[in-house]
């Protein structure tokens, strides 16, 4: 299976389009590769708002749980971007600091956890994988 995802990267992927993506498929990826050993010890609330849908990540220790209603947690951090441009920078096709400088990435509430998002900001597994041109 990991091979055939490697495939279909490397040569059926261009660039992704909005009818390839699905809010609660890319949620429940997105949530599962935080990188929760970069985050601060204790708990970290994140909530992520993608074309005006909120979602809300709860880090602690090594545990993060994925919300679509309100918690009732202080949040520490607001991520709001397309669903598209936060797709982009999960696979790593927009770097994080491009997408902040541009506004495609807007982000509200800790200095510190802004200073560090290109640290536990969740990356795919196959981030690394670029799509191959044909001649």
């Amino acid at each position: 299976l990991d091979s055939l995802a490697t495939w279909g990267l490397r040569w059926a992927r261009d660039q992704l389009c909005d009818a390839d993506l699905d809010i609660g498929s890319f949620m429940w990826d997105f949530h599962r590769t935080l990188n929760v050993a970069e985050l601060p010890e204790g708990e970290t609330v994140f909530c992520v708002i993608l074309d005006n849908q909120k979602w809300w990540l709860i880090a602690k220790e090594k545990v993060v749980d994925l919300c679509i209603d309100d918690p009732g947690h202080a949040v520490d951090l607001y991520l709001t971007a397309s669903l598209t441009t936060m797709a982009e920078l999960w696979m790593g096709d927009t770097e994080i600091a491009a997408a902040i400088k541009d506004k495609r990435l807007m982000l509200s509430g800790s200095p510190y956890l802004s200073k560090i998002i290109s640290h536990w900001f969740p990356k795919s597994h196959y981030v690394g994988i670029r799509p191959e041109r044909f001649m």
